[in-house]
């Protein structure tokens, strides 16, 4: 049976209108979520795209950075590589200048005491000694002072690092005992403002100089004296000897070698009026720091050491009251010829009476112990201490017979 119902008024005229509403909000809200994930979708493409972009050219600038770094480090290594044999020869000698340095300093510390003294004051006892690491230190006493506080007032405008360790009083004066330590100054190595001061440096210039075997310093040491008397150890050396003060020159400059490091240099004045000397080295291993850049002396320095050791009396003798006569050399040289050319020093030729040898010297240069300080056309004048002897020309003009 069917039955039919009849719908109110606002049922009939309203209910299709509203669902026909809800069906388009329901389908705004699609469209308007569609959309939105459609522009999210674009946004995010943007950024990947733009991220993407930036990774690239992060990745190209790394890769002409590297680039450029190998190139740099390449045209160093070639300019170095093209001028390591200079640089090498370079750093050689500012090790060997150094050693030449170091190697003058105790002649040059010796002589500076010796000009300051005068003739009434005694030198008994000098010491050098110098640690690794460390600077030298000098150590002497003097004796016979009878006013040592002027004579201290010049000396430490010489030192002014020194100190008096001790002070007493002996039977003919004021006995001193005075310490300093060496210092000097050091010539500091300019850097080469050229391709070497790149960014990328190579490892530091080393020197490859040989170390110096104990018998080639025990060759350099035998000139010394007669009775010289050595102990060699595998890692140390000591010399031991009498040296007369005609003998100081040969103390300038100490002998000395790559490896090998001075220790002790010590002079004591003995009763026989020489001196005792006592010297000794150390082995050390070579470093990368030998070269210190120290220029070594100049020509006229070595020369005023040589002329400080030439007129240094030594010690006094035991009976000082004796009035002792100039020895007088007997004749065996002649003076056989002189020239004298410009801007050049004089030239003097010696003949010698025994044999007939003829020797050209230069002022300063010795023959035998005496040395040549003065020369003319008539004579010339040979030093020993503070003993001269001057040999008269026997003929006018030529060669002297």
């Amino acid at each position: 049976m069917i039955m039919w119902r009849q719908p109110r008024p606002n049922e009939a005229n309203f209910l299709p209108w509203f669902q026909q509403l809800l069906l388009a909000q329901r389908r705004q809200r699609y469209t308007m979520l569609a959309l939105g994930l459609i522009v999210s979708l674009l946004l995010l493409a943007s950024v990947g795209w733009q991220y993407a972009g930036w990774r690239q050219a992060v990745s190209q600038t790394h890769d002409v950075l590297h680039a450029g770094h190998l190139y740099l480090h390449q045209q160093q290594q070639n300019t170095w590589l093209t001028m390591r044999e200079t640089q090498q020869a370079q750093r050689n000698a500012s090790v060997t200048q150094g050693l030449q340095h170091k190697a003058w300093l105790p002649a040059l510390e010796l002589a500076t005491l010796v000009t300051k003294l005068s003739d009434a004051q005694q030198l008994t006892r000098w010491r050098w000694t110098q640690l690794k690491g460390q600077a030298g230190r000098v150590e002497f006493e003097l004796s016979r002072m009878q006013a040592w506080q002027p004579w201290w007032q010049t000396w430490i405008q010489a030192r002014p690092n020194s100190k008096v360790l001790a002070l007493n009083a002996q039977p003919h004066g004021i006995g001193l005992r005075v310490q300093y330590q060496v210092i000097h100054d050091s010539v500091a190595a300019m850097p080469n403002q050229t391709l070497d001061s790149l960014a990328l440096r190579p490892d530091p210039m080393k020197h490859n100089l040989a170390a110096v075997a104990a018998e080639n310093m025990v060759q350099q040491l035998s000139h010394l004296s007669s009775s010289v008397e050595l102990s060699a150890a595998q890692d140390s050396l000591q010399l031991t000897a009498q040296l007369p003060v005609s003998q100081w020159r040969a103390l300038a400059p100490v002998p000395n070698g790559v490896g090998w490091t001075l220790t002790e240099l010590s002079l004591v004045s003995a009763s026989s009026g020489l001196w005792d000397l006592a010297m000794s080295w150390q082995a050390d291993p070579l470093g990368p720091d030998l070269g210190d850049h120290n220029r070594p002396l100049s020509l006229a320095q070595q020369w005023a050491i040589g002329l400080a050791f030439d007129q240094f009396s030594g010690p006094f003798k035991q009976l000082e009251n004796v009035t002792t006569k100039s020895i007088v050399p007997q004749p065996t040289w002649r003076f056989a010829g002189y020239s004298q050319q410009a801007n050049k020093g004089a030239l003097v030729w010696l003949r010698q009476v025994a044999n007939g040898t003829v020797k050209r010297l230069k002022l300063g240069q010795a023959v035998g112990p005496w040395r040549l300080i003065g020369a003319n056309a008539q004579q010339v004048t040979l030093q020993q201490g503070k003993q001269q002897w001057v040999l008269q020309r026997q003929c006018v003009t030529g060669v002297c017979p």
